[in-house]
């Protein structure tokens, strides 16, 4: 959703005047709509070092109080900008880890970079203290009606020429790997 990303976007270059009230934003939805790609997308577009945590990590309280801690609240070595990025955030090691989500609420009140993270399942009970403190934005899947709209943007912008067929492939492509 363009809204969307307009409005972290414009979050995110918030920082380079002043931390914003809410230091993170959370987006949920189910895999394959696009949450992890939108979030490098943007780094690499605002030219920002991204520094990814994600769930095949050993994420628990002592790494996100040590690691994700020391990369969220201390300057890169460069001066440039950075967004921290903890991916599957309701995936936190442990059954019901109420110290990683209390490490998390840590890691962003002493953050002075964004902090996005990723989300599959917006009923986890890990997620209900995150929501108080973040914005939320939700990604819905992407209907193939909505898909040929973007992959005939895309041909535009490339001046390609793309029929219909191969617009069918990729949709059909796209849907048996998700």
């Amino acid at each position: 959703n363009l809204d969307t990303i307009s409005m972290m976007k414009a979050w995110i270059l918030s920082w380079k005047t002043r931390i914003p009230d809410k230091r993170a934003i959370l987006l949920i939805g189910p895999p394959g709509t696009g949450k992890t790609a939108t979030i490098g997308a943007l780094a690499n577009d605002l030219d920002m070092e991204l520094v990814e945590f994600n769930s095949s990590d050993k994420r628990n309280k002592d790494s996100i109080e040590t690691l994700v801690w020391r990369a969220a609240s201390q300057q890169t070595l460069d001066g440039r900008a950075r967004i921290i990025l903890l991916d599957e955030v309701d995936g936190l090691s442990g059954t019901s880890d109420r110290g990683g989500v209390g490490a998390i609420i840590k890691v962003i009140k002493d953050s002075v970079h964004p902090i996005l993270m990723t989300a599959n399942d917006p009923n986890s009970p890990r997620l209900k203290d995150l929501y108080k403190i973040c914005h939320v934005y939700n990604f819905e899947p992407i209907d193939s009606e909505g898909m040929i709209e973007i992959l005939t943007r895309i041909a535009k912008m490339n001046k390609a020429e793309v029929s219909q067929d191969v617009f069918d492939q990729i949709i059909e492509n796209w849907s048996s790997n998700s």
